[in-house]
């Protein structure tokens, strides 16, 4: 399963073209550059939601779908990407950011499906709003990742701030076997996040 945030149609189409075969189930909600959002499966995508949040001034986008797996059990996965704390109208508000990640696990709260939350969340590990959503999930990269685990920028010059920006969450149906950060160029300002997941049966 694939989580992609900041998806425009331009880069949308390619991938629906080519990787069809590989993914067969995709759910994308793609045209704004900045609140495109989209997910690929290979296996079957039974339901698909998008919404953004009117209280903020430059609107990003989230997403839930609902994953049928090769056993017939189901799992919820929020593809999320909450603002950015200097894109709202001042030089660093958290205030936004932290109404979104409040929401987001209100919703997940009312989940009665195992939860992923995978995205880009704009949130250094060292912040409140981190800390608030490891509350009630596990941290994949800390549960089975080496290293300090930085996704942001991709490829930072050595004086540059470089920080853990992008997450996969997991609750307790799931158990890491292993997370890694993939430093190869694929066209975004951010590393790619992986983590190989066990779900209980």
């Amino acid at each position: 399963v694939i989580a992609l945030q900041e998806l425009a149609t331009a880069q949308a189409n390619p991938i629906r073209d080519n990787l069809a075969n590989q993914y067969p189930y995709m759910a994308f909600h793609d045209g704004n550059t900045t609140a495109g959002q989209g997910v690929m499966s290979k296996y079957p995508i039974v339901e698909d939601d998008y919404w953004q949040y009117d209280f903020l001034p430059n609107k990003l986008g989230h997403q839930r779908v609902v994953i049928e797996l090769e056993t017939g059990r189901q799992i919820v996965v929020y593809n999320v990407h909450p603002t950015n704390p200097t894109m709202q109208g001042s030089f660093f508000d958290t205030s936004y950011r932290a109404q979104e990640i409040a929401d987001l696990l209100d919703r997940t709260s009312n989940e009665t499906l195992p939860v992923l939350l995978m995205g880009d969340f704009n949130m250094p590990d060292f912040s409140q709003d981190y800390r608030a959503t490891h509350t009630y999930y596990a941290d994949a990269f800390r549960e089975g990742g080496y290293g300090l685990g930085w996704t942001f920028p991709r490829l930072a010059a050595l004086n540059s701030v470089v920080l853990r920006l992008d997450y996969i969450f997991i609750d307790e149906e799931f158990r890491v076997q292993s997370a890694t950060v993939w430093g190869q160029d694929t066209g975004s300002d951010h590393s790619l996040l992986y983590a190989d997941l066990l779900f209980s049966q």
